[in-house]
């Protein structure tokens, strides 16, 4: 993924050959043994997990379209995915080393990728964390943590729903800027692939919002949909039908409005 990301930053490489880059990182995934366990049937897991890996580097890949906010949405996961880590009392293990170091870096990144920004991610970054994120994603959130051993494999999640909100609000942001610029473009007739600058932070910025105010509105996104994680997972013992249709509805007003947003007329600037 990485060297992937330097040759298109260097290059700007064929899409088809970073998405065949990103099915790849999803296959060596899942012959090693990381792939969501939602289903009976493997084989519809592998499907899942294909589409989630490369879907989740795209993700992160199309956030990166102005300074620090795809950092801080990276932050804000990375401290999701720790939270869950913790909780489930694997303060010894190597994934919360791994994870603090990522976090670390991303943290020291951001100073320099801050409005106005010295440095950018690139694809170099962006695909990279991607594929961290989805694999460390598909092991503590997707799949079921044991709290003697490691994510139980080949069983399907005992509450489903609470996994699933878990993975939403931990990458939200990604999520939901994606989706909206997707349905944007196929509503227009134009390539949901080629770049341009209809994302969300984007008609934001239209909407006379500066940048750094951008930034800052994510960020404060990201650690409210951190705060949620840690609830789901450590206070919410009991989970209840109830829980599910709040996140839910949290999570749908909140695409509800980025996507409003984005239809507002405006004049680009």
């Amino acid at each position: 993924a990485f060297l992937m990301g330097l040759a298109d930053d260097a290059y700007d490489t064929n899409p088809m050959l970073k998405f065949s880059s990103q099915a790849f990182c999803g296959i060596i995934f899942i012959f090693c043994g990381i792939s969501i366990n939602i289903f009976s049937n493997m084989y519809l897991n592998y499907c899942i997990t294909m589409v989630w890996v490369v879907g989740l580097m795209n993700s992160i890949n199309l956030l990166d379209n102005m300074d620090a906010v795809s950092s801080v949405a990276i932050i804000g996961a990375l401290l999701s995915l720790i939270s869950v880590l913790l909780i489930n009392h694997y303060t010894t293990s190597v994934f919360v080393t791994l994870e603090v170091g990522m976090l670390s870096a991303v943290c020291a990144f951001l100073l320099f990728n801050w409005h106005p920004s010295k440095m950018f991610m690139g694809d170099t970054g962006t695909q990279f964390l991607g594929a961290f994120l989805a694999s460390a994603s598909i092991l503590f959130l997707w799949n079921n943590l044991s709290l003697k051993g490691g994510p139980v494999q080949a069983v399907p999640a005992i509450q489903p729903g609470k996994n699933i909100l878990s993975v939403l609000l931990t990458f939200a942001l990604p999520i939901m800027d994606t989706t909206v610029v997707f349905i944007n473009r196929l509503l227009k007739g134009t390539s949901p692939f080629v770049g341009g600058k209809d994302h969300t932070t984007h008609h934001l910025y239209y909407l006379g919002m500066k940048e750094r105010q951008i930034a800052l509105l994510y960020g404060s996104y990201s650690a409210l949909c951190f705060l949620g994680v840690v609830a789901i997972n450590k206070y919410l013992t009991e989970w209840p039908a109830a829980y599910e249709y709040v996140t839910a509805g949290f999570l749908i007003a909140s695409f509800v409005m980025l996507f409003v947003i984005t239809r507002v007329k405006k004049q680009a600037i």
